[in-house]
């Protein structure tokens, strides 16, 4: 029979690594906010679009449309967002 063993070893930085963990777990809501009113301008944009017009990094933008989407705020069709008439709990 194999055992394994592994040592938690912890630190000072422990508290820093896992603040970081919760900052970046959700996108601060001014990127919710401006995501919200450029797809409110009635045009269906992809991420690349949002990135080029707003200037948030890819992944911020595809974690902000994620949670706008579950909300039912924003919805997609194939790669383009657009809003809805749902003003969600975020907006």
């Amino acid at each position: 029979m194999d055992s394994a063993f592994g040592i938690l070893l912890s630190g000072r930085e422990d508290d820093e690594i896992q603040d970081y963990f919760i900052r970046t777990a959700f996108p601060a809501s001014q990127v919710l906010e401006e995501v919200v009113r450029e797809l409110g301008r009635g045009v269906g944009l992809t991420v690349d679009d949002l990135g080029a017009k707003l200037n948030y990094p890819w992944g911020t933008l595809e974690k902000a449309l994620k949670l706008l989407e579950v909300d039912g705020t924003v919805q997609r069709d194939k790669t383009k967002f657009s809003r809805t008439a749902n003003r969600g709990r975020r907006t």
